[in-house]
């Protein structure tokens, strides 16, 4: 039997060629794009999910009330922030780091140089955001004057040589001994630039000296904490809200975390709270990736219809398999509702639809809006309808 169903089927692909290559080819552009859409989804929607313990990471943010009806929302810290949640909150957070100094920076060894995104941060950072690593320990940072580069750094700089405990020289000022290499961070995730991870201990780093230690009016960092795992992200948030107020004269600013894993979707705030961003981009594709995989499957059941009988009465066709075609006048004349008609009322058409065609469910079928009545003085004018039925969706659709 389904060797008589492929027969016969590719019988009518060699019989009606060009219908055939325009079905198959449509439908399956509209597959690949409908794909491709959701793939590209699917990579924003697991953004910062690398992380072994993804859930558990935050940023910190400040939220300064400069006007008593406005909060803004500020993810650049000052430096002092960092060493208060790590005495005075360690209760519900495991790990903290200060990252700081991010940038182009010139990575040297003999005369090998490479340029690449290189900063400071403490030593739990690379526990916290899970590093996998292919020579060496997560715990090199603890030492002063070692670092942590990249697999792709490493190759760059030392070739196929081991890298560990070879020197480098950052911006011609900064000599450090790599004691760790990690692998390459996917491109999803915050840090997938970051070749070259210093030691925040280091003496060359400023962000680490007084002045800005000190400081709770500058503004140069960035925080991030894991929270424990007994304690949920709302409730670290609201323990560390106090953590700057006290060392603030002259307006009020309190402290806030955002789940690192939603940070990249939802990076629009209101009044301290996530309020859209980048989310919102993500369903207006996801949106149109439906309705070109709809658009496509359209295109190819009325292409197929139109092919069987193409002499015969419109509505004709219509009817002569209910149960497969009463789906293709109801998608047709929905969809184009819908799309290009927005507040129109086509009870009056899907009413006629119904006796004519009789079904009697489309008869059932509105929109709140204004009248539309449909008359068919003639064969032409039911051709001409049906063909600006599903012109008129195509141009706006690609509009």
């Amino acid at each position: 039997m389904l060797k008589n169903y492929l027969t016969i089927a590719w019988r009518n692909l060699l019989k009606n060629k060009l219908f055939s290559s325009i079905n198959i080819i449509g439908l399956a552009l509209g597959m690949a794009i409908a794909l491709l859409i959701g793939l590209w989804i699917a990579d924003e929607l697991q953004f910062d999910h690398y992380y072994q313990h993804h859930d558990r990471l935050a940023r910190v943010a400040v939220l300064p009330y400069i006007h008593e009806d406005t909060i803004y929302t500020n993810l650049t810290i000052q430096m002092p922030l960092g060493n208060e949640l790590r005495t005075k909150y360690g209760k519900d957070l495991k790990y903290t780091s200060l990252v700081a100094g991010g940038g182009t920076h010139i990575i040297a060894a003999g005369d090998q140089k490479v340029s690449g995104q290189a900063m400071y941060a403490q030593k739990d950072f690379p526990e916290m955001f899970s590093l996998d690593m292919v020579r060496g320990g997560r715990d090199v940072l603890k030492d002063p004057t070692t670092c942590m580069i990249s697999q792709s750094m490493a190759l760059a700089v030392f070739g196929r040589q081991d890298p560990i405990n070879k020197t480098i020289l950052i911006d011609n000022g900064i000599e450090l001994k790599v004691g760790g290499v990690y692998k390459d961070l996917p491109e999803n995730t915050t840090f997938y630039e970051m070749a070259c991870i210093m030691p925040w201990e280091n003496k060359a780093n400023w962000f680490n000296s007084k002045d800005p230690q000190g400081n709770w009016y500058n503004h140069c960092g960035a925080l991030f904490v894991q929270v424990r795992d007994n304690v949920s992200m709302e409730q670290a948030a609201a323990g560390v809200k106090e953590a700057p107020t006290s060392h603030i004269q002259g307006y009020t600013e309190n402290a806030t975390l955002f789940a690192l894993d939603k940070l990249h979707l939802y990076n629009e705030f209101t009044n301290g709270k996530m309020s859209g961003g980048r989310i919102q981009t993500v369903w207006l594709f996801g949106i149109i990736g439906v309705f070109v995989l709809l658009l496509a499957c359209i295109n190819f059941m009325n292409l197929s219809t139109a092919r069987r009988d193409t002499q015969s009465h419109w509505l004709t066709a219509f009817t002569t398999d209910r149960t497969i075609h009463q789906r293709i006048f109801g998608c047709i004349i929905f969809v184009h509702a819908a799309g290009a008609c927005p507040g129109a009322d086509f009870t009056s058409l899907f009413q006629w639809a119904g006796g004519q065609t009789h079904v009697p469910s489309l008869g059932q079928w509105s929109f709140v809006g204004a009248s539309l009545h449909v008359h068919f003085p003639d064969r032409s004018d039911r051709r001409q309808l049906s063909g600006l039925l599903f012109i008129g969706f195509q141009a706006d659709q690609s509009a």
